[in-house]
């Protein structure tokens, strides 16, 4: 069967789904545990979207928690080390999971706004009361 780009056969199998959670829950990027399989991160995603793969698309949405869970246990199990660097862990989980730092904004939406109009009347020559 030549399915594959080329002519050449598609490398998907259905142990790839073993695969891909082997690798990411030793806490793998998707895009090493790419090059491990011997395919492009790229296909990962096609192949988690193809609907002719619903076991893939389980496997890989498995893979990307287990991956992410590897990588708070190295916090929790590591915050009172000395040599834990928090803040390169830190940076890792906000790029690699999207995680932000937290921000309140709090608004007052019943805020009164008092506006106070000031009559600045100058006079002129012609106003001037000691002028007859």
């Amino acid at each position: 069967m030549a399915d594959g780009p080329g002519g050449r056969p598609p490398k998907y199998c259905p142990e790839m789904c073993d695969r891909i959670v082997a690798l990411m829950r030793e806490g793998m990027s998707i895009t090493e545990a790419a090059c491990h399989m011997d395919v492009r991160r790229e296909t990962l995603y096609a192949w988690a979207k193809d609907a002719d793969k619903p076991e893939f698309s389980n496997a890989f949405s498995k893979a990307i928690a287990l991956s992410q869970a590897w990588w708070e246990r190295q916090a929790r199990e590591n915050l009172v080390t000395r040599e834990f660097q928090t803040s390169l862990w830190s940076f890792n989980m906000k790029n690699r999971f999207k995680w932000t730092d937290r921000q309140e904004v709090q608004q007052d939406v019943n805020a009164k706004v008092s506006i106070q109009v000031v009559d600045r009347f100058t006079p002129g020559p012609s106003d001037d009361p000691d002028t007859v």
